[in-house]
Order: C-alpha cells, then sequence, then structure tokens
C-alpha cells in the first residue's frame, strides 16, 4: 500500500493477464475510508483485501466501483462482504455489466470479439484462461453480488463527495 498524500492510499492488486496488476484506493472521510474500485474478484480477493485493510485501519464506510470492467468492480462482493460497506456505481455502468458479465460464456464471448478486432492470439489465449482461474464467477462483474446490493447511479466528485441524492441519503443513513 502506498500513502499518496492527503491520507489517500493506493493499493496495487494482482491480474492474472497483462498488465499483471490494477490499483484500487481508500479515500480518508469522517464516517470511514471510501473504497474505490475492487479489483478482479479471484479466489484470494477477500483474504486479499483482508490483509489491505488492516493495513490502513480504520473501516470502510462506502465501495465505490469506477467502471464495468472486471479488474475494478469484480472483487466487489468480497469487499462488501468483509466490510459491510454500501456498494455505489452509475447506474448506466450496472446496467453494462449485466450486459457483459451476465453469462457464464463471457471470458470466451470477450475473447472472440477482441480477436475479431486484432487482439493477438496469445492475448486472447489469457483472455479465455480467466474461466479456468474460476473467475468466471464474475457474474454481472460484481463476483455475484446482487443488483439490490448496489446502489446505482451514483457519481464520486473530484473531493470524495457523493453527488448522487439517492446514493448520498442511502450512506448517511447507515
Amino acid at each position: 500500500m502506498d500513502e499518496l498524500g492527503d491520507g489517500i492510499r493506493r493499493v496495487t492488486l494482482p491480474l492474472p493477464t497483462r498488465p499483471g496488476h490494477v490499483h484500487a484506493y481508500l479515500l480518508p472521510g469522517d464516517e470511514g475510508w471510501t473504497l474505490v474500485d475492487t479489483g478482479i474478484g479471484l479466489p484470494d480477493a477477500k483474504a486479499s483485501w483482508a490483509l489491505e485493510l488492516a493495513q490502513a485501519g480504520g473501516t470502510v464506510a462506502t465501495v465505490f466501483i469506477t467502471h464495468f470492467h472486471p479488474d475494478h468492480a469484480g472483487g466487489g462482493e468480497d469487499a462488501q462482504r468483509l466490510t459491510g460497506a454500501q456498494v455505489l456505481q452509475g447506474s448506466a455502468d450496472y446496467e453494462q455489466c449485466e450486459r457483459v458479465w451476465g453469462s457464464d460464456d463471457w471470458s470466451s464471448r470477450l475473447a472472440d470479439y477482441l480477436q475479431s478486432n486484432g487482439l493477438p492470439d496469445e492475448v486472447a489465449a489469457e483472455v479465455r484462461a480467466f474461466a479456468e482461474l474460476g473467475v468466471e464467477d464474475l457474474a454481472l462483474g460484481f463476483n455475484g453480488l446482487p443488483a439490490d446490493e448496489v446502489v446505482a447511479g451514483a457519481c464520486l466528485t473530484h473531493d470524495g463527495e457523493i453527488r448522487n441524492e439517492r446514493a448520498k441519503s442511502v450512506v448517511e443513513a447507515a
């Protein structure tokens, strides 16, 4: 974990494919941390997050998903179950998760699409390999997080404030 200034922490999480890692961020707040992105939902994600959060100290008040890619949204269920925090994500983005990740064959469909648009064969094979890593369970891009546990329609401003009134009221009521 790296300290970036103003109390912001950057967590580097492993990826089984290129580029080999993804970053998530912990933003400090009066009610606790806001976790921005959750990494991919690998089988050991919950244990990895438990170690990182123990190092950070304090509680996570909110989990904010920036976009639907599985390396940003895939660990959502693990992060939510570990912290009990409300998960926030834009509504159009959540719908995109359902369209893209909502089937068991998503890694093959994605690899085929990317390969037909010029992705090299060896990289397409890496995408298809997600099925062998147990990452097929990225249902809806959240590693199984049900829709009723995500407050869709949220926006996070540069200073960590939640702009969506529905999302903001849920967080404040927690």
